[in-house]
């Protein structure tokens, strides 16, 4: 019968294990550091992504859709900016925008993903959700990971999606209300 490890290789894995186990414990701790950063006042700068069809809105009697742009967005950003309409135009702020324990590097327009706030009723009383939506691209597994340590560290209720299809981290109550009542408009 052969020998599928010797000694010397079970010793090489046990050192491979241990450096993979601490790059893991580094990684996690750099993830929480993140999710620690002050809030900060931030603005949405060269970031037009909430334009660009990934959001559900009406502007001016013209309905945006998923994957389907603002039909006012044009080369140069918004055509009609100044007078863009309160709702949803000025008044929209996506999590990046509002939350500035958001890291830098998930900014719609870095990470492909705008996230925004929703409620749901949880025991017939509204809570809040994040609702994490792809924008073109699936979704960075370093993104997917930084969300769901976001939400067990921050108790955040957070629905996600990862190459279009729909999960949810956070509560077991808001997962089991995602799995048996959610319903996407």
């Amino acid at each position: 019968m052969q020998k599928l490890f010797n000694a010397s290789d079970l010793k090489n894995l046990n050192q491979i294990y241990s450096v993979v186990a601490a790059n893991k414990k580094a990684e996690e701790q750099t993830a929480l550091e993140e999710i620690e950063e002050p809030e900060v006042s931030r603005e949405c700068g060269d970031c037009n992504l909430c334009c660009h069809g990934w959001l559900y809105a009406e502007v001016f009697g013209q309905v945006l859709t998923y994957g389907s742009p603002c039909h006012y967005v044009g080369c140069n950003g918004c055509t009609v900016y100044e007078q863009r309409p309160e709702d949803p135009c000025r008044a929209y702020k996506c999590v990046w925008l509002q939350d500035g324990t958001f890291p830098e590097w998930m900014k719609p327009n870095k990470s492909k993903l705008i996230g925004t706030w929703r409620q749901w009723k949880n025991n017939g009383e509204l809570d809040d959700y994040i609702e994490v939506c792809e924008c073109g691209d699936v979704i960075k597994g370093t993104d997917l990971q930084w969300l769901i340590s976001a939400s067990k560290e921050r108790d955040l209720n957070i629905m996600y999606m990862v190459d279009g299809k729909r999960y949810a981290a956070g509560t077991d109550d808001f997962v089991k209300w995602f799995e048996e009542d959610f319903e996407w408009l």
